[in-house]
């Protein structure tokens, strides 16, 4: 009996996610219904819609922290599946990250023995060159000053550091500035190699370009459209009067 239900681990790297006529509710509000998506790896996809309408949820789904039935991971049902054989293949990045106890290096490498040229690099892909001489710095200390943005980008120093093949991004950018948010996610999104699934309520249409997909949460349910798709349906939400005005121009009578 014991065996029967022991779980399995997966030892294959995850070509891809599956979420299979899936349906999910939360508090009696229906999140999918019957929803079908298939999520590969190498491809980057950006997930947008209001806050509360399940996309922290998804994430959760994927990653097997929400367990259910209908979630597969290389054709294979993830609750059936030993949950750190799916987190080791992870990397996954919240909007409010912690400290951990210890130095802000270590915080970091997570304890590894730190590779100087890699740290120094991913710092600089952060934009954390002002910490780099306070590394020895332990995080217990009184006097240990962090703002928001910096936590926030220690936090994707850490990823990037321990970087594995799937990316998972919980508006990981939204405590930074404009510019470094727009910055940091196109360098990602330009030279990390595996597949990103990055929700954001902070866009720009030059980083929208890189993502292979945008999963859209509306009022209506669950869209899936090409990057270059979404922007144009971007572009006629936030100019809704400009571009009536201009689809009307050849029809709109000569006043000279």
């Amino acid at each position: 009996q014991k065996r029967k239900h022991q779980k399995k681990l997966l030892n294959d790297p995850i070509q891809s996610f599956l979420l299979k006529d899936l349906v999910f509710k939360r508090k009696e509000k229906t999140i999918f219904d019957h929803f079908t998506l298939q999520l590969q790896k190498g491809k980057k996809y950006l997930v947008v819609g209001e806050s509360g309408c399940g996309k922290s949820t998804l994430l959760g789904l994927l990653s097997g922290t929400i367990p259910h039935p209908h979630i597969y991971a290389n054709n294979i049902p993830t609750n059936a599946l030993e949950h750190s054989s799916i987190a080791k293949q992870l990397t996954y990045l919240r909007q409010s990250p912690d400290l951990l106890p210890g130095t802000l290096e270590e915080n970091i490498t997570l304890w590894q023995t730190a590779d100087s040229n890699k740290l120094n690099r991913v710092l600089d892909q952060v934009h954390l060159n002002s910490l780099k001489s306070r590394l020895h710095e332990s995080v217990q200390e009184d006097s240990l000053e962090i703002s928001g943005g910096e936590l926030q980008r220690i936090s994707l120093a850490r990823g990037l550091y321990n970087i594995k093949d799937w990316l998972f991004l919980d508006e990981a950018f939204s405590a930074l500035d404009e510019e470094n948010a727009k910055q940091i996610e196109y360098d990602i999104l330009k030279n990390y190699k595996g597949s990103i699934i990055s929700i954001s309520h902070k866009l720009f249409d030059e980083n929208i370009m890189l993502f292979d997909e945008v999963i859209e949460f509306t009022k209506q349910g669950v869209n899936v459209l090409s990057s270059l798709e979404y922007l144009q349906k971007r572009k006629n939400s936030l100019h809704p009067i400009k571009n009536q005005i201009s689809n009307n121009e050849s029809v709109l009578p000569d006043k000279r």
